[in-house]
């Protein structure tokens, strides 16, 4: 009997998939504004610990139309890191062996190893658990072990118990964003690591229908060819 595992993202344990209702990151990958702000949120939330080992800075700053300055100001946060360098976290894997018990895993192909839809879900369920090692806990991923670092945005959250057995969360704190904030906040943030995942893929999807529009024209003038070539055969 086969057994799926997937890898937690936010830390090294595996742990057995369950089926969960995912919920619809409604990401735009053309909406340049979106992943600046991603980009950002990033560098501030989640590169402390979780490093891009295929993006580069000069790259992000190239694609999502940052200057340098603005670059330096709100994306590098390691003063001594060049725009040349890729985006490693700044924590080593060292002291984070030592301060968590694991060490965070690089986040360049999260979105395809899950998805995106899998992200956006999973970084709204954390709730509180005082029996876990960091105090938290998440519904897609139980027994987590990363720190909740958007609980203060977000707000805190309880896990309760309905009558079937499943479980929900319930507000148990406001945080300092409304939910329609936090959740603009957590799209931006998985829209951005989609186009980490694959910069060029609205390059590809557009060079893609001049392909297939390409094909398509081919394909009637080797009909026509063909007509005519079996005209006198006919």
């Amino acid at each position: 009997m086969k057994t799926l595992w997937i890898i937690l993202f936010g830390c090294c344990a595996i742990l057995p998939f369950e089926t969960y209702a995912l919920m619809a990151a409604n990401n735009d990958l053309g909406d340049q504004a979106s992943l600046r702000r991603g980009a950002q949120y990033y560098s501030q939330y989640c590169l402390s610990c979780h490093g891009l080992q295929y993006q580069r800075y000069r790259t992000v700053a190239h694609d999502l139309a940052i200057d340098k300055h603005t670059l330096r100001r709100s994306i590098i946060i390691d003063p001594n890191v060049r725009w040349t360098e890729p985006m490693q976290s700044v924590l080593s894997k060292q002291n984070m062996q030592e301060w968590l018990g694991v060490a965070a895993p690089d986040l360049s192909l999260v979105t395809k190893q899950h998805s995106v839809d899998w992200l956006y879900t999973y970084l709204h369920q954390f709730y509180r658990d005082e029996q876990r090692p960091l105090g938290v806990n998440n519904l897609l991923v139980p027994n987590v072990m990363m720190p909740n670092v958007l609980e203060w945005l977000q707000g805190s959250q309880v896990a309760v118990r309905k009558e079937q057995g499943q479980m929900t969360l319930s507000a148990s704190s406001t945080g300092t964003l409304s939910k329609a904030e936090y959740d603009q906040l957590v799209r931006d943030l998985v829209n951005y690591l989609a186009y980490a995942a694959e910069p060029k893929q609205q390059e590809q999807q557009q060079l893609g229908i001049w392909v297939i529009g390409f094909l398509l024209i081919f394909t009637i003038l080797s009909l026509f060819l063909k007509k005519e070539y079996w005209r006198d055969v006919h």
